[in-house]
């Protein structure tokens, strides 16, 4: 209670000077607050643990798929967002840890048998509700993950929302490759997702679609191929996501192309993001 009040008089000290208030030497105040103090050393800890991870993290995924063509702002946002999440994951578990044992350890004061028999049982309990708060969101899908399909080299990021496959599939069945003749029509498929905010029975989608050549020039920007009303579906229709991308000119047989589709949803915040590169053939 001490330290508390102050920390509280410290916050609210002014000097009047000619009948105005002016704040207190600030400098002062985060050297007593901060300096050698266990809320300090709580936070370096658990951010230099947060960054080592996140770092870790994150070159594993870019030597995993180092093929992968990824920009310089994808690599930053990726990185920012896992260490962030990470940080709350870690600092959560210390002071929700930390209070429970605080508490079991008050409770055990009392030397009660039945204290005595849970505590170990409330401990383990806890560490794993954490975890799985942690791995799942509250509909009970991953907050964020990655796949790759070793047979097309499409990698699939997901975030809030979950397809149990991502596909390719020609002239209604699934292609292991990415050759594609010139002409020729091809759907990438999210099937059965999970996760999608409903309203009213209904789920709301969107989907942006970009293919660039191989000198990065963009030869197709859709931001939004469902607009106004096109996404929104009946919840038992949304169980599938599809996108078609045509081929033709201006593509060329013999060229690569990099394809980039997204889907999200627009009732909530989670994303799929399917990203390929494409060999044009001739037309057989």
């Amino acid at each position: 209670m001490r330290g508390a009040l102050f920390l509280y008089n410290e916050v609210i000290n002014v000097h009047s000077i000619n009948n105005k208030s002016i704040p207190i030497n600030m400098q002062l105040f985060i050297n007593r607050v901060f300096k050698n103090s266990r809320a300090w050393a709580f936070i370096k800890s658990s951010s230099l643990a947060a960054l080592i991870f996140s770092f870790l993290l994150c070159i594993s995924i870019f030597v995993l798929f180092i093929g992968f063509q990824t920009t310089l702002d994808e690599a930053f946002t990726l990185f920012i967002k896992t260490l962030v999440v990470t940080w709350i994951f870690i600092v959560s578990v210390k002071i929700t840890f930390t209070c429970i044992v605080f508490l079991a350890e008050k409770a055990r004061a009392y030397k009660t048998a039945f204290v005595e028999r849970k505590y170990r049982t409330v401990k383990i309990m806890s560490v794993l509700i954490i975890v799985a708060v942690w791995l799942c969101s509250c509909n009970g899908v991953p907050l964020a993950g990655i796949s790759s399909d070793i047979n097309t080299g499409m990698v699939t990021t997901y975030s809030k929302i979950k397809p149990e496959e991502s596909v390719l599939v020609m002239n209604e069945e699934k292609i292991g490759h990415t050759k594609i003749p010139l002409g020729q029509k091809f759907v990438v498929i999210n099937t059965k997702v999970k996760g999608l905010v409903v309203k009213d029975n209904k789920v709301a989608i969107g989907c942006s679609l970009k293919i660039i050549d191989s000198k990065g020039k963009a030869l197709l920007d859709e931001a939004d191929l469902f607009t106004n009303d096109s996404g929104v579906y009946d919840i038992k229709d949304a169980e599938y996501l599809k996108c078609t991308v045509s081929t033709g000119k201006p593509m060329a047989a013999g060229e690569e192309y990099k394809v980039t589709v997204k889907f999200w949803d627009k009732y909530g915040t989670g994303t799929i993001d399917n990203k390929l590169t494409i060999s044009i053939v001739d037309t057989p």
